[in-house]
């Protein structure tokens, strides 16, 4: 089951794609999956969601710090 948390997560990564001009054929290439799979985390249809190797991998390829990924942590 998507969290709010893991849809931030995905709506993050979706923007800097598309700043990055990153086509999801192509982020599917970068993670090693298929595009409907990229496709499919970015519809809120579907339950599925980006495991924690493949936002490594996203990181690494957007040059962002993984933690960048996440949305800001509200602290007490």
């Amino acid at each position: 089951m998507r969290t709010e948390i893991d849809w931030q997560i995905i709506q993050n990564v979706k923007r800097r794609r598309k700043e990055l001009n990153i086509s999801q054929r192509k982020l599917a290439i970068i993670i090693g999956t298929n595009y409907s799979f990229v496709w499919k985390v970015e519809n809120e249809k579907y339950d599925c969601k980006y495991s924690a190797y493949q936002l490594y991998l996203i990181a690494e390829d957007f040059d962002w710090e993984v933690s960048d990924l996440f949305p800001p942590v509200n602290k007490r």
